[in-house]
């Protein structure tokens, strides 16, 4: 979308796995992999290493899982 403001945050469960509530289905969002220890480089998904980059993710509609949504962390 780029150069908006986080809407939501969360982090992983050990399995990797993670969620968001409160999304509004429908809309498209950048989504990034942050470490808060700055041992790895921020990430958004499918690989972009900017936001500008980024591909969007459409939020279904009915609660709805997505899956493959992840990224694969580098220092």
């Amino acid at each position: 979308m780029g150069g908006s403001s986080p809407v939501a945050a969360t982090c992983t469960l050990a399995n990797g796995s993670y969620e968001f509530y409160g999304l509004t289905a429908g809309t498209e969002y950048d989504v990034s992999f942050f470490d808060p220890t700055y041992v790895y480089t921020t990430q958004w998904y499918n690989g972009a290493a900017t936001q500008a980059a980024a591909t969007a993710v459409t939020v279904p509609a009915g609660g709805q899982a997505l899956s493959g949504i992840g990224a694969a962390m580098a220092g």
